[in-house]
C-alpha cells in the first residue's frame, strides 16, 4: 500500500503524547511504501523512526501546495493525517485523521487565542470531510458525533498503545519492588482485582470529562496551567498562596 502522511505540524519534543503515537504507528508501517510531508527542519527527526520512507521537507508558506501537487502526481492508496486535522481539506483519495479529543469545545480557557481559533476553523470541516476519523476514547467519539453531527460509523476509537519498554514485561518482581518488602500475593490480588479496575475506569472517565489527554496536566485551585514553564508555574502557585492568605 502507498500511504502519504502529513506531519507538517510535527516538532520533536513539542507535541506531547502524540509524538510517541506518531513514532510508534509510522515505524510499524514499514512494510508499506510511505511518503511523509514534514517541515524541512524536522526531516532528520522523522528519519529516525521512518528510515525507509520518502521524506519531503517543506516550508510552511508552500506546504499545502506541495502536498496537493504531490498527491495529484502520484497514485497513493491513502492520505493519513495523524496530527489533528485534514490538510489539505479536499483530496481525491481515501483519507484518515487522528483527532484525539475536542478539549477546546469544553474548555476553551485552556488554549491560547490563536490555537483556539485554529481548532475552531479546522476541526469541524475535518470531521465532515474525512473518510475515517480516529479518536482516543468513547467519550471523544460521542462528542464528535453530538457536536459535529457526523456519522458515528466513520469514527473509530483507537486507544494509544504503550512504548516498547512496557511490552512483554517479566512477571517476576523487579529488584526495586523487592526492596519495598510488600506482600507479593496481596499486591498482585489488589492490582488484578475488580476494585482496582473500577478505580482506574473512574479516573479515566473523569480525565476524559475535563479534557486530560496526557501527563503532566497541572491544575491549581481548579485552573489548568497552560504549558509547563517552570517560572509560570511558580508564579501561579505564589498567586494561589496569596489568595488563600487573604481569605484567612
Amino acid at each position: 500500500m502507498r500511504i502519504a502522511i502529513n506531519l507538517r505540524q510535527y516538532y520533536k519534543g513539542k507535541i506531547g503524547g502524540l509524538e510517541a503515537y506518531v513514532g510508534n504507528i509510522i515505524s510499524r508501517l514499514e512494510s508499506d511504501t510511505l511518503t511523509i510531508f514534514v517541515h524541512e527542519e524536522e526531516a532528520a527527526h522523522v528519519r529516525e523512526f521512518a528510515p525507509t520512507a520518502e521524506i519531503i521537507g517543506m516550508r510552511h508558506e508552500t506546504a499545502l501546495q506541495t502536498i496537493s501537487t504531490t498527491l495529484k502526481k502520484n497514485r497513493f492508496d491513502l492520505f493519513f493525517c495523524p496530527l489533528l486535522v485534514l490538510e489539505p481539506l479536499q483530496v481525491d483519495i481515501p483519507t484518515a485523521v487522528m483527532m484525539p479529543d475536542l478539549q477546546h469545545e469544553f474548555h476553551p480557557e485552556f488554549f491560547e487565542n490563536n490555537i483556539l481559533q485554529w481548532r475552531r476553523q479546522t476541526y469541524l470541516p475535518t470531521a465532515r470531510n474525512v473518510d475515517v476519523l480516529m479518536t482516543l476514547s468513547e467519550h471523544a467519539k460521542e462528542s464528535i458525533r453530538d457536536i459535529y453531527k457526523v456519522d458515528p460509523a466513520k469514527v473509530e476509537v483507537v486507544y494509544l498503545g504503550v512504548d516498547d519498554e512496557f511490552r512483554n514485561l517479566s512477571p517476576e518482581p523487579c529488584a526495586k519492588f523487592k526492596e519495598l518488602k510488600l506482600d507479593e500475593a496481596k499486591f498482585s490480588a489488589c492490582v488484578a482485582g475488580p476494585d482496582a479496575k473500577k478505580r482506574v475506569e473512574r479516573a479515566h472517565t473523569e480525565g476524559d470529562r475535563i479534557g486530560i489527554t496526557g501527563t503532566p496536566s497541572i491544575f491549581i485551585n481548579g485552573k489548568r496551567i497552560k504549558g509547563y514553564d517552570e517560572s509560570e508555574l511558580v508564579k501561579e502557585i505564589g498567586q494561589a498562596i496569596v489568595s488563600a492568605d487573604e481569605l484567612m
